[in-house]
């Protein structure tokens, strides 16, 4: 696995651009071509260093960045980094959906019955996962939430999935 990599241990690239980006405030943009001049060439060809360092000050600064397409990078704001999560939710289940596809077109006959297991425990897993994933999911997920305005314990979400 991979092993994060300490500020020390990280290419000059990625310092120079935590270092910019670690003074920039909620809502404000820094242009693709201020951050190309902070490495000295074009951020969006040299795309690594800029992850490392956005990675890094989610982990470590709780600051979060948003692309701004043909502009540069926003740190969102704490509503911009609710609607960036929540738009994962619409991802998961459309990968989801896609790798139900996929599988769907395995011949089951030609498994071996490791892979029979395999395949079985994968539709099963990802069947649950598009159930958790639905708009209706959410909707009642949002509904319960409301009545205790807190995070709801996992065994009670999971209850919420199988309604």
């Amino acid at each position: 696995m991979d092993e994060k990599k300490t500020i020390q241990e990280m290419g000059a690239d990625a310092k120079l651009l935590i270092a910019r980006l670690d003074k920039i405030e909620a809502g404000e943009i820094v242009p693709y071509a201020e951050l190309s001049e902070v490495i000295g060439r074009d951020i969006r060809k040299h795309r690594g260093a800029l992850y490392t360092a956005m990675n890094s000050l989610r982990r470590d600064g709780q600051k979060v960045f948003g692309t701004m397409r043909g502009e540069g990078l926003k740190r969102l704001d704490d509503s911009g980094i609710l609607q960036s999560a929540e738009g994962t939710i619409p991802s998961i289940h459309r990968t989801i959906r896609r790798g139900m596809k996929t599988l769907a077109c395995s011949n089951y006959d030609h498994l071996d019955n490791e892979e029979k297991i395999r395949h079985n425990a994968t539709a099963s897993h990802c069947g649950a996962l598009l159930l958790a994933t639905k708009p209706a999911a959410t909707k009642r997920l949002m509904a319960a939430v409301a009545e205790k305005h807190e995070e709801l314990p996992t065994a009670r979400t999971l209850e919420l999935f199988s309604k």
